[in-house]
């Protein structure tokens, strides 16, 4: 009996030899082939993986249940599809796939509405299915790692920043503490027009200048207009706007690092960073010299560092929390778009998408097609012309005139509205009036103070 296991196990033992040497033999002849035959080798590989690609892709596709999708290429997606003027050519792939389309920015897909349905479904009807936001390099680099309302995660953290600005920076309180500085910097710009006694003027710049003095002196305290702080600006947001491949291609993410990008990201960071932290510094300087209002006429800077010191909101507000929500892209000054259309060739987008007021000295007491409202006070005309106290001239052009037996000086306005009212019954027709309102339909868009004192 034990003869005959050591003979089985002899057997094995060199049966398990004989398979050792196969296997060893079949590597080494699988490497000397490769060796040989890897040139010729390696292109049919590469074609073997892209079809392997293409069939899990097509097989991904037909298990989901997906929007149309027009048809894409390997590594770029759509992104070849977009053109130099990427709303149109949407518009004409929605045309194509319909409102609702599926579309792949790199490796990114991207769900496109182009119609107000669809846009609703999305918006209103399944916004907490949408409202999170990817991370983008850029931002993340810029704004303090995306601690702002704009690029910042969906989360606790957006929504407490959030009722930042509703509570305590937007509400309607706030918003009319800062009509002295709209009053003052629109008067300003009147001024300028009216001393140029008939010369042409660039509204386009004067227009820039308006815009950036309002925001400056309600977000920081003060007006800033130095040939440094306007290119910063533009520097923030053309990198802001800048291509980055990495968020597309995250696999491709060294060509930002090649074309500079993101060292131009760091170097306006850190010069935005030092713009804001002396902006800071400065308010803080005026608090410790007690010269901080007592409360009344506080920028935003203010208020958030009173946020921050009372503890206001059930967190701690950090310093670069502040800076981030005071960046002028930030939706607390609703003037991203200006700011984006101002740089980069700003005064041909002021010229072609903003209508200015027109404002005729010489007009007609009664022209025809209007329709007057007579008032007994000037400063119900005022009321009137600035939209306080139940006024609502949207969609009509509102003129307020000074009769002087019948005859005189008229200043008019544009503003969105449908209707007009009066209040405490000044608005209805009196036989004795100093003032006198008119309104005719007209498309505006921009609101303008009183009148009362410059005109006449």
């Amino acid at each position: 009996m034990y003869s005959m296991n050591t003979i089985e196990m002899e057997k094995r033992k060199s049966g398990n030899l004989r398979h050792t040497k196969i296997r060893q033999q079949l590597v080494k002849a699988m490497f000397s082939l490769l060796q040989n035959y890897l040139p010729i080798s390696f292109p049919f590989i590469i074609l073997l993986s892209f079809i392997i690609c293409i069939w899990i892709t097509f097989r991904f596709k037909i298990n989901k249940n997906l929007p149309p999708s027009p048809p894409k290429l390997p590594i770029i997606g759509n992104l070849h599809q977009l053109g130099s003027s990427p709303h149109r050519s949407l518009r004409t792939l929605s045309q194509k796939h319909g409102p609702l389309m599926l579309m792949h920015f790199g490796s990114v897909p991207m769900l496109v509405a182009s119609s107000s349905e669809a846009a609703k479904e999305i918006m209103k009807t399944h916004d907490l299915k949408f409202a999170n936001r990817p991370k983008l390099r850029t931002p993340d680099t810029l704004i303090y790692g995306s601690s702002d309302i704009t690029f910042s995660p969906y989360g606790e953290f957006w929504r407490q920043v959030k009722s930042i600005a509703v509570v305590h920076l937007l509400n309607n309180a706030r918003v009319q503490s800062f009509r002295q500085v709209r009053e003052e910097e629109i008067g300003y710009m009147i001024d300028t027009i009216a001393k140029s006694h008939g010369s042409l003027v660039d509204l386009s710049e004067l227009t820039f200048w308006f815009v950036n003095n309002i925001v400056c002196k309600v977000a920081l305290g003060r007006s800033y207009q130095g040939l440094k702080f306007t290119d910063l600006l533009g520097k923030f947001v053309h990198v802001l706007g800048a291509l980055c491949v990495g968020n597309f291609i995250p696999w491709l993410s060294w060509i930002d690092r090649l074309s500079g990008l993101d060292d131009k990201a760091r170097n306006v960071a850190k010069e935005f960073d030092e713009f804001l932290e002396g902006v800071v510094n400065e308010h803080l300087e005026k608090r410790s010299k007690g010269d901080d209002h007592n409360g009344t006429n506080q920028d935003l800077v203010d208020i958030l560092l009173d946020i921050q010191r009372e503890n206001a909101i059930g967190f701690a507000l950090q310093r670069d929390t502040i800076k981030a929500i005071i960046l002028p892209h930030s939706p607390p000054f609703l003037l991203i778009h200006i700011y984006i259309s101002i740089f980069r060739k700003w005064k041909i987008c002021f010229t072609s998408m903003i209508r200015f007021v027109k404002i005729d000295l010489n007009v007609p007491p009664r022209p025809p097609g209007y329709a007057f409202v007579k008032f007994e006070e000037a400063h119900d005309a005022e009321d009137a012309i600035r939209g306080r106290d139940g006024y609502d001239f949207d969609g009509h052009r509102l003129r307020v005139e000074l009769s002087h037996g019948g005859h005189g000086n008229s200043s008019s306005t544009s503003r969105h509205s449908s209707h007009g009212s009066g209040r405490g019954g000044h608005g209805g027709v009196s036989r004795r009036s100093d003032y006198r309102g008119s309104h005719a339909s007209c498309r505006g868009c921009l609101f303008f103070p009183s009148f009362q004192g410059r005109w006449w």
